[in-house]
């Protein structure tokens, strides 16, 4: 199964806007297998909540688009299980977007598509 792009480019059009308000941005790489790497750009290089916004956010979004195998981002040195940690404490099961968020394809009102 290959990436929909459509679909992650949805995820993607959600996830930046809040990268862009603190100065931040990300560019994705996805393999023919469906692998995603992650690349941090401006603030978001050296803000010291990066694996947070990561883990509970960018992955989170990214992993649920159909065809994507892995989400990984060399930026981030945070372990496995602090990863793991960091999304259970935020309420985000794997596989699924956390409860109160918008699901991939519908966009809250205000987001620009």
């Amino acid at each position: 199964m290959t990436v929909d792009p459509e679909r992650l480019q949805q995820a993607l059009q959600f996830v930046r806007p809040r990268l862009r308000g603190h100065a931040g941005d990300m560019t994705a790489t996805v393999s023919d297998e469906g692998d995603v790497v992650i690349e941090f750009h401006g603030a978001c290089e050296n803000c010291p909540s990066m694996a947070v916004t990561y883990a509970g956010l960018v992955q989170t979004y990214v992993e649920a688009v159909p065809g994507v195998r892995s989400v990984t981002a060399p930026q981030i040195h945070a372990s496995p299980q602090t990863l793991a940690s960091i999304r259970r404490r935020l309420g985000v099961r794997a596989g699924s977007v956390p409860l109160g968020l918008p699901t991939i394809g519908h966009p809250p009102a205000g987001v620009c598509a």
